[in-house]
């Protein structure tokens, strides 16, 4: 279970700390990252080395993904919206080792 919860500052925000996205959330430790979303509107969940599929698994804890139509998504994995681009590659930095 996520060991600590800190807001971020007075008006919005709130790190999760203690929180391992690689494995299975329990019903009890994904009610609390629910409620501090909840509670503090963004939440942040530092250095998770975690994989598309895990990201996709944890989003879909919170309801049904959509699909945005005019953004850039990835091809086999159209719920991801690429918002990053390496500098000295066309390919997508999500995708660069």
């Amino acid at each position: 279970m996520p060991t600590e919860i800190v807001p971020l500052n007075g008006f919005i925000g709130a790190e999760i700390r203690g929180a391992d996205l690689r494995r299975p959330l329990s019903p009890a430790e994904f009610r609390q990252i629910h409620d501090a979303l909840v509670e503090h509107e963004v939440i942040v969940l530092r250095e998770q080395d975690i994989s598309i599929d895990q990201q996709i698994a944890f989003g879909r804890l919170f309801g049904e993904l959509s699909i945005h139509p005019f953004s850039p998504n990835l091809e086999d994995k159209p719920e991801v919206i690429v918002l990053d681009y390496s500098a000295l590659s066309a390919v997508p930095a999500l995708l660069v080792p």
